[in-house]
């Protein structure tokens, strides 16, 4: 049931990136371009925000040591 419940949210969101892509871009794009038009757009382009999803994404993918490495470099710059 879970497995199917990802996939119908994956499908659902291709087809926003898609629209995305269509909306944004003249000459097509990458769907990474496209999400991340979308990620941005509709956390209307908070940075902090858009960093936070960054770092959970690359908690959830088991990129721990790459997550802590973004998160000490965000810190870092919003601490100056």
């Amino acid at each position: 049931m879970a497995d199917e419940q990802q996939e119908l949210i994956n499908k659902e969101l291709d087809v926003l990136i898609s629209a995305q892509i269509e909306k944004s871009f003249t000459c097509g794009a990458q769907m990474t371009e496209g999400f991340g038009v979308l990620v941005s757009k509709y956390l209307r382009w908070d940075g902090v925000m858009i960093s936070k999803v960054f770092i959970e994404a690359l908690e959830d993918a088991n990129f721990h040591t790459e997550a802590l490495i973004v998160e000490r470099i965000f810190d870092r710059y919003n601490n100056d």
